[in-house]
């Protein structure tokens, strides 16, 4: 297993991973009371887990790309093009204006 430096949903799904690895070296002597906590279940939230995290990371990659795109299509129309159509989009006029 590799040491894991980074925080929040990855440290988190390292450690989670990490304790069920604990967990299954106890063998027969670990018996939770609590089903939650039983070796299949965990292994079966973890597999969720890996799971919604790839969901999330592809997710976020097309995000980026399209991120990256708007930004260089405003480029070149500098900063002050993006501050007037926040100002516009926030008057209450502009639902009508988007509408035609």
């Amino acid at each position: 297993m590799t040491l894991v430096t980074q925080t929040g949903h990855y440290s988190n799904i390292s450690n989670f991973e990490k304790a069920i690895a604990i967990c299954s070296n106890f063998r027969e002597n670990f018996a939770p009371c609590n089903v939650q906590i039983k070796i299949s279940n965990m292994m079966q939230k973890w597999h969720t887990v890996i799971a919604a995290e790839t969901q999330l990371q592809n997710l976020r990659d097309e995000n980026r790309i399209l991120v990256n795109k708007r930004e260089n299509i405003f480029k070149a129309l500098g900063k002050k093009i993006t501050m007037v159509l926040g100002l516009v989009d926030s008057l209450p006029e502009s639902t009508a204006f988007k509408k035609k």
